[in-house]
């Protein structure tokens, strides 16, 4: 899922208003291009399978073969940011689907493995600009916030 849809002058968003690309976009680059290191793959896609785990720099780093520093330093050259960066990042990405599909904010920040909820939150924010219930509430479909009657019964979870 991508977050950056609309483009400004041939770039996605992100980049074209903060000089930066997504985590996602720097990494398929990197594997398209063929820069990106196979430690550094492998340490993407274990991120990708087990993003809601908690994973620390010291597991990635042995299972790239290098030190937590070398990684860091090999994971922000190819990919443009750091694996803690990059985790968060990939966890704020599934939340949105989940809140899209109607999920409870404190229930997806519990199963992408955030603290709490507030935890969640402020990342959530600091990615989207607004909070969970914000985004929930802008991306309600359109029966639903006009308030008819099957849309209550959702919202009540009747049948």
């Amino acid at each position: 899922m991508r977050i950056a849809t609309k483009m400004w002058d041939g770039k996605p968003a992100q980049e074209a208003l903060f000089g930066q690309r997504s985590a996602e976009d720097a990494s398929a680059a990197a594997h398209e291009a063929g820069t990106a290191s196979t430690s550094v793959h492998r340490v993407l896609a274990h991120v990708r399978r087990h993003y809601a785990a908690r994973l620390t720099l010291h597991d990635l780093a042995a299972l790239a073969g290098q030190s937590p520093f070398q990684l860091i330093r090999a994971f922000r050259r190819e990919v443009g940011t750091t694996p803690h960066a990059y985790q968060l990042r990939v966890r704020i990405l599934h939340g949105t689907g989940m809140l899209l599909r109607g999920d409870a904010p404190a229930g997806v920040a519990v199963d992408l493995g955030f603290v709490d909820q507030t935890h969640f939150a402020r990342h959530f924010k600091r990615m989207h600009g607004r909070t969970p219930r914000q985004f929930q509430a802008a991306n309600e479909p359109a029966a639903v916030r006009c308030g008819d009657a099957a849309g209550d019964r959702r919202r009540a979870g009747a049948s």
